[in-house]
């Protein structure tokens, strides 16, 4: 894992922004299932606040090293960069009428869902499961939207427990049972 903290607290850092994140990916899912094209807008925000949340993870691990990781810091601006430039490609096929907001809407998340997942592989591993869960949110809202808040929500809460838990026990080996 690239942020290999001594710090005590990375890995509350790390439940925090992971928290926030998957709360708003959480409204985010209700928000497209209860009115299908107002997401749309809510979308394309939370994509930058996920940039901007991650680039803050990066900037407060990489705080002491500073020198040694700019080029490594602008190539996260120029992943998330993309997406930003993705969603904007997408804006204008909306725009044009070619496809709907709601299905732009699935399709921001998944997007979403891959630059949050690619974040994972070389940025921390908490990005990797963030992702992984929006992978689970866009399959829930396009296959399952009738069963998404009696199982998909469950479980992606119980998972994320679950690998935080793990997380917090492997940054502290005096909690290991």
């Amino acid at each position: 894992m690239l942020f290999a903290s001594s710090s005590h607290h990375s890995w509350r850092i790390r439940l925090y922004v992971g928290i926030a994140m998957f709360l708003l990916a959480a409204i985010g899912v209700i928000l497209t299932n209860i009115q299908r094209d107002g997401a749309w807008d809510y979308w394309r925000i939370v994509s930058i606040v996920f940039a901007l949340l991650s680039l803050s993870m990066s900037g407060y691990f990489r705080r002491r090293k500073w020198t040694e990781s700019i080029i490594t810091l602008w190539h996260e601006v120029l992943h998330w960069a993309g997406l930003v430039f993705s969603i904007l490609l997408l804006s204008s096929i909306v725009n044009l009428g070619i496809i709907g907001r709601y299905e732009a809407s699935l399709q921001i998340l998944m997007l979403l869902a891959l630059a949050t997942y690619l974040a994972g592989v070389y940025i921390d591993m908490m990005f990797l499961f963030l992702g992984g869960m929006l992978g689970l949110f866009a399959i829930g809202l396009s296959l399952m939207s009738v069963y998404l808040y009696s199982v998909v929500l469950p479980i992606a809460v119980l998972i994320m427990i679950v690998f935080f838990r793990y997380i917090r026990k492997k940054s502290h080996p005096s909690l290991r049972e």
